[in-house]
């Protein structure tokens, strides 16, 4: 077996709307297609076909992060607008770009508890599609 180094969290960059994430804790993004059996004669399926292609994701930040990005882009509420996100893995030699397009953030949430050292905020978005290995 050959042993390969694995992306590590300290191998990520994460930029949108001109600024690196430093207070990033976490990003999710996925691509689904609406699948179904297609049925004719006899009770099995005569093939599978698809439908709707989706793409949606979720990002954390710290609540310092939020407030640097939505200051710097002059807006209050980060849903009303729409950006690119650009996931950058590097270890040595090999890098994977992929690009988050055309993101919508659905909602976010803005919570604390006593003891809490601090504020980490989940981002749900939707995005146009998902382009992997730019």
């Amino acid at each position: 077996m050959v042993e390969t180094k694995q992306f590590e969290w300290s191998d990520i960059r994460v930029r949108a709307l001109g600024r690196e994430f430093v207070g990033i804790r976490g990003i999710t993004y996925s691509r689904s297609v609406e699948n179904e059996h297609l049925h004719g004669r006899g009770r099995k399926p005569i093939a599978i076909q698809s439908g709707n292609e989706t793409c949606e994701g979720e990002m954390t930040l710290l609540q310092s992060e939020l407030q640097a990005l939505t200051s710097a882009l002059g807006v209050v509420n980060l849903t009303n607008i729409r950006f690119d996100i650009v996931v950058t893995y590097k270890n040595g030699d090999n890098v994977v770009t992929d690009l988050i397009k055309s993101v919508k953030c659905n909602e976010y949430e803005k919570s604390m508890s006593q003891g809490d050292a601090f504020m980490e905020i989940s981002i749900p978005f939707l995005a146009l599609d998902i382009i992997e290995n730019v």
